[in-house]
């Protein structure tokens, strides 16, 4: 699983799900804050990481591999979700047939794939530790 958001800079998490309980190696920072471009090892088996960026400098840095159609917008994450084959078609059908899509939300093809994009807007939090009633982070994925 794994988790960005901002918190008065970019706060991220990716937690190995490994069930033989080792740890990575990694600094243990001791729940206090890393410094910039510093990864520390939390409780669970996740690494922790913060980019010392402004709220309305994330979405500003070019990104080489953008896909034509698509842009970014300062203070917002851009979330791009790749589909192929069958699923590429059905979300293109499903974006096209849609008469109330979000300006935040894109969709374009390139061949197979169809990659969906979201503009998420990063909520600014200045606590820390990061506390439980400042989460859900902004975007969240789990495996």
């Amino acid at each position: 699983m794994g988790e960005v958001g901002g918190n008065g800079s970019v706060v991220w998490q990716n937690q190995h799900r490994k069930d033989d309980g080792k740890k990575f190696k990694c600094k243990d920072k001791n729940n206090q804050k890393p410094n910039k471009d510093e990864l520390f090892l939390g409780d669970a088996l996740d690494v922790w990481g913060r980019d010392e960026i402004a709220i309305g400098e994330i979405g500003t840095t070019k990104v080489a591999d953008l896909e034509p159609g698509l842009s970014q917008e300062s203070g917002h994450f851009l979330v791009r979700l790749r589909f192929d084959g069958v699923e590429a078609n059905a979300i293109e059908a499903w974006f096209n047939a849609t008469t109330a899509t979000p300006a935040k939300v894109k969709m374009v093809r390139n061949g197979n794939t169809v990659v969906l994009a979201f503009l998420v807007k990063a909520i600014e939090r200045r606590d820390w530790p990061v506390k439980v009633e400042n989460m859900p982070w902004e975007i969240r994925y789990d495996w």
